[in-house]
């Protein structure tokens, strides 16, 4: 009995302690004059009180919270150690910059809780080791940046979980070894990342850079940017391998201490296309702007649905528009075979009807797709299995009743008379928003389950790291628009954790506008009278 009683006591002394120290930490507000971009003055914070409190004062009383943080020494910031205090804070960070700002240590798990995190960038600091797990959480990193920091090395399998990353920029003047990924312990083969597309690395210290590891590493390399003091023998045995040229690279005046440095563009060759040769050529128009492709007059019909997409242009095609000047019944993977990087495609007021299962397959870098004003009904569950990077899906004036997204990923999703944005989802709806019916998406979480329409009663099975029951109540409505956010309740401990928005509705007319808000008012108040309780195990 004594020693439970010493236990208790301990166990609330140091929570106690915890809340106190919590309650003395300095707190800074970050400045948020473009809204989304949060920067900091002042702050400094030295390696015995690395901790403080972000504060961030919105803008507008609709303003979200910032989606950019940027620690710059230029404006008088000084930090040791960067801990998750950011993180946790603004969780839905996507791009985290820290420059020159004295930087020595990163926790392990300072960047674990920006699960959304797209962009990083580390430069001009005084960091010389970084944590084996530094990035095991932030699955969605495509770009990363390491600059005249001082790292020797990074750790073996620190890439490990960032398996959609595309660019990778490495100008460590110090560094000594490339990154090594992690390999199979069965068979000894490297676990590549098959996206990456771009490398760069400027300074370096690295004496014996293997290229063939490099392509093992990145088998879908496009290019790179190499300035290799010792290692110029070894760049340049790619020239001609396999469809690499690699020529020497003037520098720009401002990178003449670079030295020598050398780009490799890979160029795939033309029996590689994948296409039948009695199949009609149609090449598309690049005059509006570089990198951009838009078809005129193509007509493709149910029998005939294949054609073998071409441009003059001498540079890779990442815009893809196919407008109302055109006609495809049926979109094939012809596209996405002709120019597999894309990076947008539009298919917009086409008649479009059916899609292919492997249209999108091709297109692994595919960041937007429009289809807006067709006539789709259904797409393919698996239709963007292979699209990982995929953000954005805009369908408005389609007559659909179910799509699946990709659900490792997030998307904001825009149909006809309301958006969406959230993680995690696989859609279903009914686009045909009308003004006199108080119609809403159907959304459909992988091993959850969300229904609005005519009704916002939720009732969801949440997968989380914890085993509790957990309660939702919504929050914040406001006129003409709905904020349909979830506090997640610990029933043992009381604590409350604000997610992500999860529906937004806009409707376009005032007096819709008023109805579906009181109407929602009104569920919502029967929601808070009697809880629904979201069951974990699923």
């Amino acid at each position: 009995m004594i020693t439970k009683f010493l236990f208790l006591l301990i166990f609330c002394v140091i929570l106690c302690f915890s809340a106190e120290s919590k309650l003395n930490l300095p707190k800074f507000t970050c400045n948020s004059q473009y809204d989304t971009i949060c920067t900091f003055d002042d702050v400094h914070l030295n390696e015995t009180h690395p901790h403080f409190i972000p504060i961030h004062k919105k803008k507008y009383k609709s303003s979200r919270d910032p989606t950019a943080v940027h620690l710059n020494g230029d404006q008088n910031n000084t930090f040791h150690t960067l801990t998750s205090d950011l993180c946790n804070k603004f969780p839905g960070l996507r791009d985290f910059k820290i420059i020159e700002v004295g930087l020595v240590t990163l926790e392990h798990d300072a960047f674990h809780n920006c699960r959304f995190l797209k962009d990083l960038e580390i430069l001009g600091n005084n960091v010389e080791h970084l944590p084996q797990k530094l990035l095991e959480k932030n699955t969605r990193l495509k770009y990363f940046t390491l600059r005249r920091n001082k790292i020797k090395e990074l750790p073996a399998g620190f890439f490990d979980t960032t398996n959609v990353l595309t660019i990778l920029t490495l100008g460590e003047p110090l560094m000594e070894q490339f990154v090594k990924l992690s390999s199979d312990p069965s068979t000894g083969v490297i676990k590549p990342l098959t996206l990456m597309k771009q490398l760069n690395i400027e300074e370096n210290s690295i004496t014996d850079l293997d290229m063939f590891y490099v392509l093992r590493a990145f088998p879908n390399l496009q290019y790179f940017n190499i300035c290799p003091f010792i290692s110029r023998d070894e760049v340049l045995l790619l020239d001609k391998y396999r469809g690499w040229e690699v020529k020497q690279k003037r520098p720009y005046p401002s990178d003449a201490h670079l030295g020598t440095c050398f780009q490799g563009i890979y160029k795939k060759p033309e029996n590689e296309s994948g296409f039948d040769e009695n199949i009609p050529t149609f090449n598309c128009s690049s005059e509006s702007r570089s990198y951009t492709c838009k078809f005129e007059n193509l007509n493709l019909n149910e029998t005939h649905p294949h054609f073998r997409p071409r441009t003059e242009q001498h540079f890779d095609t990442y815009i893809l528009g196919v407008s109302g000047t055109n006609s495809i019944h049926t979109l094939t993977s012809d596209f996405c075979k002709a120019f597999p990087h894309l990076n947008t495609h539009e298919v917009t007021e086409v008649g479009l009807q059916v899609i292919q299962e492997d249209a999108y397959k091709p297109c692994v870098y595919l960041e937007t797709i429009t289809l807006s004003g067709n006539q789709l009904t259904t797409l393919p569950s698996d239709v963007f299995k292979y699209n990982l990077l995929l953000d954005m899906l805009w369908i408005i004036g389609c007559l659909f009743q179910v799509i699946f997204a990709n659900p490792l990923f997030e998307y904001e999703f825009y149909g006809e008379g309301f958006q969406r944005e959230s993680d995690d989802l696989v859609f279903l709806s009914e686009s045909d928003t009308n003004d006199d019916e108080d119609q809403f998406p159907i959304i459909n979480l992988k091993k959850r389950e969300v229904q609005v329409k005519n009704e916002t009663l939720i009732k969801t099975e949440e997968k989380d790291d914890h085993d509790d029951e957990l309660s939702v109540k919504p929050l914040d409505i406001e006129k003409g628009t709905l904020n349909h956010s979830l506090n997640v309740t610990h029933p043992n401990n009381g604590t409350e954790v604000r997610k992500r928005p999860v529906i937004e509705v806009e409707s376009s007319n005032e007096k819709h506008q008023r109805k579906v808000t009181e109407d929602l008012k009104k569920k919502i108040a029967e929601i808070q009278a009697e809880p629904v309780i979201l069951t974990q195990g699923v």
